[in-house]
């Protein structure tokens, strides 16, 4: 076990190695310069969710070279420094601290913790979807994209997303559309492929419960459904095809073409905001 810090090791380096095999210290994130070292120039985030808090001493340039959100808040030389910041203190509430290792753990390092360190995270709920939360709220594009392509693999290997998923994603803001739009698309193709299907022990259609419980998804599957419609025929003939059985909803082979898979449309490789036409 390795001894107490001397008394000139820096704090984020402390924490970094908590968080971090020491492997991995000599893999700098890719904003450092190759040459760049932490300084003295710290900065203290108090992460807090309900009663759980939790101070971190930053260094202020790694910070705010990651995120313009820290950048604005900490830079006095953008004329734009929040006044709660001028002690270089802020406040980040509505985060959990273990969500906030991991964007430490990012920061310093440039990697994400093994899917199976993530799943043992007591008491975090789709870990990623809320490294999301937290790069969405932060302005992080390359976090933001990291995360979205753990969550789209992991919604790949499961047939279908859960409503606990579901209930999570449309509990939340993001200000990036990416996400439903994906969700609401890889239902659509489950429906029109017949791969949506409840359990037999089932009392009622999962599918159904959600559309009953979640509203805002409902809206999205309808606009989606219509979409659809309107893309795969000139009426909505097809809408008359779809058979609800006990085991789920069944399309005939002789239904117009059927939506594909979105893992496999370019339109969702890139976590960016659609573009009107």
């Amino acid at each position: 076990m390795p001894g107490p810090p001397t008394s000139d090791a820096h704090p984020s380096q402390d924490l970094l190695a908590l968080l971090v095999p020491s492997s991995q210290l000599s893999n700098p994130h890719p904003l450092t310069q190759p040459n760049s070292r932490l300084t003295n120039n710290l900065v203290t985030i108090n992460v807090s969710e309900g009663p759980l808090h939790k101070a971190y001493h930053l260094d202020k340039d790694l910070l705010c070279a990651a995120s313009p959100v820290f950048s604005t808040a900490f830079t006095s030389s953008s004329g734009l420094a929040w006044k709660e910041t001028q002690d270089l203190q802020m406040n980040w509430p509505e985060c959990s601290p273990k969500i906030f290792d991991i964007f430490v753990q990012w920061l310093h390092t440039g990697r994400l913790p093994s899917d199976s360190k993530l799943q043992l995270l007591p008491g975090i709920k789709f870990p990623m979807l809320q490294l999301l939360v937290f790069a969405d709220r932060a302005m992080i594009p390359v976090l933001q994209q990291k995360c979205y392509e753990g969550i789209r693999y992991h919604l790949q290997l499961s047939m279908v997303p859960s409503k606990l998923f579901v209930q999570e994603l449309y509990s939340i803001e993001l200000s990036n559309d990416t996400l439903y739009r994906y969700i609401t698309k890889l239902f659509a193709h489950l429906i029109f492929h017949g791969k949506l299907r409840a359990h037999a022990s089932a009392s009622r259609d999962p599918f159904d419960e959600m559309l009953e419980s979640i509203p805002g998804f409902a809206v999205d599957m309808a606009k989606e459904l219509k979409s659809v419609a309107e893309k795969t025929s000139a009426n909505l003939s097809q809408y008359h095809n779809i058979q609800a059985t006990p085991l789920g909803y069944r399309v005939p082979c002789d239904s117009p073409s059927r939506p594909g898979h979105p893992f496999d449309d370019p339109e969702f490789k890139e976590y960016t905001m659609r573009k009107d036409k």
